[in-house]
């Protein structure tokens, strides 16, 4: 009996016209809070491919814009480096991310969790850091109406001191939501959060899944994060990048965030160089905070430090040595907010010597009475002379006449 071609060829000519007439408005669904949202209410969600972030030492940087194949990305730009390259590794703690929305997150396993190990990943490969992971804890809370952070500093110092880290890294995911369509005809049952099929209905159609599907046309991603001084429990820098990411944008349930299979997607790669550009921000925020370590144990004359061979310590190395004022609050400027001080005042107490040096410590030789356990070791790197501005030249400053005979000396405004 031959087989009558007639009911297919029509269904699928109905399906090819309904995604003609189909609008492209964005998906309203639990993935995506509609357009307009960008992480900050009020905000239209075209400015995260222009706004620009503000950078840890308090100046706004303008956000520079880099396009790719699949994405488009703004944030801060990264000022050259005011001090010489570190010898020392210094330790930082990575902690889970806040999720601004949670609900945008539906398809992506293990959001927080895959933040925090995709950055410990970018740390490690940049060079100059020990990371480590806490399971739960945060160094700040967020307040989910404002989208902003409470910073608690003796938490950070606790952070600090519980896992024996010299920073400590927070983060926030302001913004992952989806928007616009896309249709395409498809067979099978593979849909993913986030999707919508219209199937067909027939013996033969339905056996093998054929349909239209929607899926979301572009991504945002916007993330913030916050470096502490695990020390003092002061904020060191904080960083923000948005991004938006078309293609494969959608995460399959096999394939929890920062896995291998997550990070081939194109919204995996540019998690990636969002994680990429922030750290390269920190680091060199960072770059002139001295290195430091920790006293833990002070017995018969040596006093023994939380860093080893590992953050480059070697046998001979010289370092300056801290002790913090018993007594002293932490240190505010008038009227600011809880946790946003400068932090805590100390005293220095002498220059020492490494003695022996391992894998995770180091023994130092003390004068009696000279440390006790919770002091500190610093090494500060050297600042870099900064050349002089480009467009300042002799005449300048050669000094210039003036009407009433007083030498003016012109200053580059």
């Amino acid at each position: 009996m031959p087989l009558n071609l007639s009911p297919i060829c029509r269904c699928l000519l109905t399906l090819g016209m309904l995604a003609c007439a189909l609008p492209t408005a964005s998906l309203a669904d639990a993935q995506s809070p509609g357009p307009g949202y960008s992480g900050y209410p009020g905000r239209p969600a075209s400015a995260a491919s222009t706004a620009s972030a503000a950078g840890g030492s308090g100046a706004a940087a303008a956000g520079a814009a880099s396009q790719d194949d699949a994405m488009a990305m703004a944030g801060d730009q990264v000022a050259p480096p005011r001090c010489a390259a570190m010898p020392y590794k210094r330790k930082v703690l990575v902690t889970p991310f806040w999720l601004s929305q949670p609900s945008q997150a539906v398809d992506l396993r293990q959001m927080q969790g895959g933040m925090q190990d995709i950055f410990q990943q970018r740390l490690t490969r940049a060079g100059g850091w020990l990371t480590s992971a806490s399971k739960q804890e945060v160094p700040f809370d967020l307040l989910p109406r404002y989208d902003a952070p409470v910073f608690l500093p003796n938490q950070v110092r606790l952070l600090g001191r519980q896992f024996g880290t010299q920073m400590v890294l927070g983060g926030i995911v302001h913004d992952i939501s989806t928007e616009g369509e896309t249709y395409r005809f498809t067979h099978g049952t593979d849909t993913r959060p986030g999707e919508r099929k219209l199937e067909a209905d027939g013996p033969i159609i339905g056996f093998f899944g054929l349909g239209l599907k929607s899926t979301p046309s572009l991504r945002h991603a916007d993330i913030e994060v916050f470096l502490f001084d695990a020390i003092s429990g002061s904020l060191i820098t904080q960083r923000r990048v948005q991004a938006e990411v078309t293609g494969e944008i959608l995460a399959r349930d096999s394939q929890p965030v920062g896995s291998a299979g997550f990070m081939k997607t194109d919204f995996g790669k540019a998690l990636g160089k969002v994680a990429d550009q922030l750290v390269a921000a920190m680091q060199a925020d960072a770059a002139c905070v001295p290195f430091s370590a920790r006293v833990t144990r002070v017995d018969n004359g040596i006093a023994y430090v939380d860093a080893g061979a590992l953050s480059g310590i070697a046998a001979g190395d010289r370092f300056q040595f801290y002790r913090q004022k018993a007594g002293m609050q932490f240190i505010e400027p008038p009227g600011s907010n809880p946790g946003y001080g400068f932090g805590l005042p100390e005293d220095r107490a002498g220059t020492v010597t490494v003695r022996q040096v391992q894998a995770q410590f180091s023994a130092i030789a003390i004068d009696k009475n000279q440390a006790q356990p919770g002091d500190f070791v610093r090494y500060a790197p050297k600042p870099l002379s900064q050349p002089a501005a480009p467009d300042q030249t002799a005449a300048d400053t050669a000094p210039q006449p003036d009407p009433n005979g007083v030498e003016v000396r012109k200053l580059n405004p």
